[in-house]
């Protein structure tokens, strides 16, 4: 790994500790954990997501993300439901409790990103764009992982 790498690297893990950190500390508010408040905004922003597709969204095996939904289910935040077309489908869904509790976070969070806010629209494309390709070689990567393990 060269000098340029390992720059990119450090700013890279710098961004994420701060990000993660400010989803910690506003999560904390409603008595979620990072991971419950990042499940709760993926099924609020996505209605009808099913455990699958949430699991692919969030990096998560299937028995992690089933414990933090059983978890959220007994707070009252989500309800499961298995689909009367196709029972191998098991949709998440906001309650109420859950619903308000995704839209103060929400809100919260963009009052907690001014740095994003100071951004022009050139700099935010090429974030956006940046991002775009790390997320394309993590997919390539998780492939091709998978094909080597079978």
């Amino acid at each position: 790994m060269d000098r340029q790498d390992e720059e990119v690297m450090l700013r890279f893990r710098n961004a994420y500790t701060y990000f993660i950190q400010q989803v910690d500390e506003n999560a904390k508010k409603y008595g979620l954990t990072g991971i419950q408040w990042m499940i709760v905004s993926e099924v609020g922003l996505n209605t009808n997501i099913t455990m699958h597709d949430l699991s692919e969204k969030l990096n998560l095996s299937k028995a992690n993300l089933s414990a933090i939904i059983k978890r959220l289910q007994n707070n009252k935040v989500v309800t499961k439901e298995r689909s009367s077309l196709d029972q191998r489908y098991v949709y998440i869904q906001l309650t109420e409790k859950g619903n308000k509790i995704f839209h103060n976070i929400e809100n919260d969070m963009k009052k907690h990103y001014p740095i994003w806010h100071q951004l022009d629209g050139n700099d935010k494309d090429k974030i956006f764009s940046a991002l775009n390709v790390i997320e394309k070689l993590i997919n390539k990567y998780e492939e091709n992982h998978k094909q080597e393990s079978k």
